[in-house]
């Protein structure tokens, strides 16, 4: 965990890559790459949020489904192991290898992100 990070400034910055996954959607939903690599980081940086504020160590990578099992909630993990995964993919894979998602899978990308974080908040 870097030392700089407060809960009050990673949700900040978890809320401003969604407002710029919505931006650029609402502008061109075409740019998808740059709309889920947004969605991407809104996801990682809410779910440390919630981390930190249970004094949780994490780690310092772009891997949704590990700081998910940080949480040790089978029932949260199982559902959306999955979506984790994909998600996680925007900030690597997607970032490198410049393969464009579909407007679907940005579509599905959207949900997942919320889906998540809403449930994680509820915890």
């Amino acid at each position: 965990m870097v030392s700089h990070e407060s809960v009050d400034s990673l949700r900040a910055s978890a809320e401003e890559d969604f407002w710029t996954a919505n931006l650029v959607k609402d502008k061109d939903d075409e740019k998808t790459r740059i709309i889920c690599f947004h969605l991407q980081q809104y996801a990682e940086k809410m779910l440390k949020a919630k981390l930190l504020e249970r004094g949780i160590q994490y780690p310092r990578k772009h891997d949704l489904v590990s700081l998910l099992e940080l949480f040790g909630n089978k029932e949260i993990l199982d559902k959306h192991i999955e979506n984790a995964a994909n998600l996680s993919d925007y900030a690597t894979a997607f970032r490198y290898e410049r393969r464009i998602p579909s407007i679907e899978e940005m579509e599905a990308a959207f949900t997942s992100a919320q889906s998540m974080v809403s449930d994680i908040n509820g915890l």
